[in-house]
């Protein structure tokens, strides 16, 4: 069982509609990402100043943060993944979502962990998600050309793609800065 015992998103704003929802807890969201893994631990990432550039450069945009928290999963003392949990803003309000990630920073799984918006809750769906599956800090993700949006949620599924694809930048360039492990950084470990 993870025994991490701290919020890594926070809710947004209050939505007055029926459709928003939260779907994920953190801790069932590691056990399910992570089923095999023995522990997962986690660290919060200040990007230096050489990170962050190279940040810029492979998305092509300033993130508008430099701070990250990355969750790896180890089985056998050796790593077997990474996530991150983020936030994109959708039309009215912010999208939760996690992205599992290879040790190479290829998309394994999308989740939407929280979705606060009256409509377009189909980002949700399995088949929008496997589009990310396989994709890597390389692969622009662009809607209309490399993943086709959910019709009538074309913002909530362009979030979706920006995060994920935010999400594989990052990790790689911190991966390869500071190694697989991520090694240099405050950790804290949970065993599952």
């Amino acid at each position: 069982m993870i025994a991490i015992v701290f919020v890594i998103f926070t809710a947004g704003g209050t939505a007055t509609n029926a459709a928003p929802g939260t779907y994920w807890e953190l801790e069932a969201l590691l056990v399910d990402f992570f089923p095999d893994a023995d522990r997962v631990s986690y660290e919060q990432l200040h990007l230096t100043a050489t990170e962050l550039s190279a940040v810029e450069a492979g998305l092509g945009y300033r993130p508008d943060r430099s701070e990250w928290t990355v969750f790896m999963a180890w089985q056998n003392e050796q790593l077997s993944g990474y996530a991150i949990i983020d936030e994109e803003q959708g039309q009215h309000e912010p999208i939760t979502f996690a992205v599992r990630m290879r040790n190479d920073a290829q998309i394994d799984r999308v989740e939407v962990v929280a979705y606060r918006e009256a409509w377009g809750e189909e980002i949700r769906s399995e088949r929008f998600r496997r589009q990310f599956v396989g994709r890597d800090w390389q692969d622009r993700m662009e809607i209309d050309r490399d993943i086709v949006a959910v019709s009538g949620a074309t913002i909530s599924s362009r979030s979706i793609a920006l995060g994920a694809r935010r999400a594989t930048v990052v990790t790689r360039v911190l991966a390869a800065s500071r190694g697989p492990g991520l090694v240099g950084a405050t950790t804290a470990d949970a065993r599952l």
